[in-house]
């Protein structure tokens, strides 16, 4: 029970890491909106989730154990419901991958952060420009500003 946080924090690193990364990505590619539910869904059969790594016959089990959130999800039920405890390799691994994957998503995130801003600055009069309005004026939306300049004067 003790290593609860340690599951969920290696599986908020390798979510957090894929999401940096698809999001930055299709910022410039659109059509990865579409792809990314289906991958979620794949990904959500590819993993023992809703059954245990034990109920999964002998011939297809080394195709879920290639994949790194089959490790973290066997250590939350090792934690939880106090199955057997997985191999040190899966939870080496489990540390390893999910810290990569944040570290590369962040990395994609970073590369591609300045071509997000251009597209913000240039995107339908510039979504950057009227963040700035609002936070250098009263807190108010641009046009009640504008509204409220014309009123008083």
């Amino acid at each position: 029970i003790l290593t609860i946080p340690v599951w969920v924090t290696l599986c908020v690193a390798l979510a957090m890491g894929i999401g940096l990364a698809a999001a930055a990505i299709m910022v410039r590619y659109r059509d990865i909106a579409y792809v990314l539910p289906w991958a979620v869904q794949t990904l959500l059969y590819a993993s023992p989730v809703a059954y245990s790594l034990e109920a999964v016959p002998d011939a297809v089990r080394p195709y879920l154990l290639a994949n790194p959130l089959t490790w973290v999800l066997e250590g939350m039920r090792w934690a939880m419901l106090g199955s057997a405890a997985p191999p040190v390799w899966q939870i080496v691994g489990a540390v390893v991958v999910s810290g990569l994957v944040l570290f590369a998503g962040l990395l994609v995130f970073q590369r591609y952060e300045r071509e997000m801003l251009a597209w913000m600055r240039s995107s339908k009069g510039g979504i950057l420009d009227a963040i700035r309005l609002d936070i250098e004026g009263d807190g108010a939306a641009p046009e009640v500003q504008e509204k409220s300049q014309a009123s008083s004067s």
